[in-house]
């Protein structure tokens, strides 16, 4: 049993870990010594859990320069709930994302990246709120995770040239500048007389 000197009508208890806590109060005794005999009253309440994650449970997906966004995935390990999350790209301004656990599953949400150089772009993850807990519990996160953003390359008109072959002979493509950077290609070829296509992967 502990004593508390009650100020004001309100006094702080210590709470225990995860869980849903009873409070009991047997009797109060006032200054003059005077003690109650209405107790013993009782309250409940929820001891909430703090929400965190780690770095190790991120995963946030390479795209190529120009793409909408990229999808950044949490693996299992938070309860089921909405949850707010606070987080920079590349040194912008705080984003906060919103994003929902069920059936103990993984959560996802997007991060925008149409206008983000190619390159390795890190992402700063700062905080993280369960929204559906009252009142609503917030955890430091204070980590970074770097995602790759790969140049889409690109092809100028005078850059590929064909030379001139004889009926019945393959012609031969070649492409300046093409080393190292051009991994397929997708290809037309119109017959000028004929008007006639053909067109395939190389």
């Amino acid at each position: 049993m502990k004593y508390y000197s009650i100020t004001g009508g309100s006094f702080t208890i210590t709470t225990p870990a995860v869980c849903s806590t009873t409070v009991q109060i047997i009797s109060v005794t006032n200054s003059a010594g005077c003690t109650s005999t209405d107790g013993p009253v009782s309250v409940t309440f929820n001891v909430n859990a703090t929400p965190t994650f780690t770095a190790a449970q991120v995963t946030i997906a390479d795209i190529c320069q120009g793409t909408a966004f990229t999808v950044v995935t949490i693996a299992p390990g938070l309860a089921n709930g909405t949850y707010s999350l606070d987080y920079t790209v590349a040194a912008s301004p705080t984003q906060t994302a919103l994003f929902t656990i069920a059936g103990g599953g993984p959560g996802t949400f997007n991060i925008a990246t149409a206008l983000l150089p190619a390159g390795v772009t890190t992402v700063h993850f700062i905080s993280i709120t369960d929204t559906d807990l009252t009142p609503n519990c917030s955890g430091i996160l204070n980590f970074d995770k770097t995602f790759n953003i790969n140049p889409t390359p690109v092809l100028n008109q005078g850059e590929m040239t064909v030379a001139a072959i004889c009926i019945g002979s393959n012609g031969i493509a070649t492409i300046s500048g093409a080393s190292g950077r051009t991994v397929g290609l997708s290809y037309t070829i119109t017959d000028d007389l004929s008007g006639a296509k053909n067109s395939g992967p190389n």
